[in-house]
């Protein structure tokens, strides 16, 4: 004949030695309610703050019996059975740091803060630390000075306005001098090759002066050569100075 299995036969052996331990910490009630036995005659005004500290007490008091007191809290002294509470909290479970909940990383925030800095006390009789708050009083009171009255004639500098408007002022400045062509100089060394004197014109120009080899019946009016000679000498001549206004900025 076969025996008919049990349901939850598993189940039911796990419960009776749950039970079992609960009924162990049911004998330790009796145990608890002596601490409970708190003075009616507590120091406080209000009410409010007399229920603190007796839930305070109740709670100190409640660490001495639990098992498991890292797991108790201040919401478990009102519960009818806070040991059997407590031990249902720890069975089968591992205590885990808290830190493991929080985003930030462990130890993040720490830092090592450096001491303040103190004057040594040659220093401190010298005073000084009240030189410098009478200087700081004076330059609040100005800067409150200049908010409340405002100084509107106060002239800008002269090298900032030509910085700003150099383009306007100076001619040409966008220009620039550097050029690729310059006019040249008859060196010595051409002058002796081309046997000319040293006041003497280069024979190029009395070329141009006289009127085209190819077209001969077109009249062109020419200039002499002692007009060229003078025009020349007055090229030379340092050129008078022109008498320019200042400009005062």
């Amino acid at each position: 004949m076969t025996k008919k299995i049990e349901k939850d036969s598993f189940y039911s052996t796990a419960n009776k030695n749950r039970e079992s331990e609960i009924l162990e910490h049911i004998e330790d009630l009796d145990k608890f309610k002596e601490y409970l036995q708190i003075e009616k005659n507590i120091e406080g005004k209000n009410k409010k703050e007399r229920k603190q500290q007796k839930k305070l007490q109740q709670f100190f008091e409640l660490k001495k019996v639990v098992p498991h007191p890292e797991l108790l809290k201040h919401e478990d002294v009102s519960c009818k059975y806070p040991i059997i509470y407590n031990t249902l909290k720890g069975m089968g479970t591992v205590s885990v740091p808290d830190h493991w909940e929080s985003s930030k990383k462990y130890l993040k925030g720490r830092k090592y803060q450096k001491p303040s800095f103190v004057l040594p006390e040659n220093i401190k009789k010298l005073q000084l630390y009240k030189l410098r708050e009478e200087i700081r009083e004076k330059d609040i009171k100005k800067k409150v000075k200049e908010k409340l009255y405002p100084k509107m004639e106060q002239k800008i500098k002269n090298e900032d306005l030509i910085n700003v408007f150099k383009e306007k002022l100076v001619v040409n400045y966008t220009f620039d001098i550097r050029q690729k062509i310059k006019k040249g100089e008859i060196s010595q060394q051409l002058k002796e090759a081309l046997g000319l004197l040293p006041n003497e014109l280069p024979p190029w120009i009395t070329t141009e002066e006289n009127p085209p080899t190819k077209i001969e019946y077109i009249e062109v009016e020419t200039s002499d050569s002692g007009e060229m000679e003078e025009a020349v000498e007055k090229s030379k001549e340092p050129e008078r100075k022109r008498k320019r206004r200042k400009i005062n900025f």
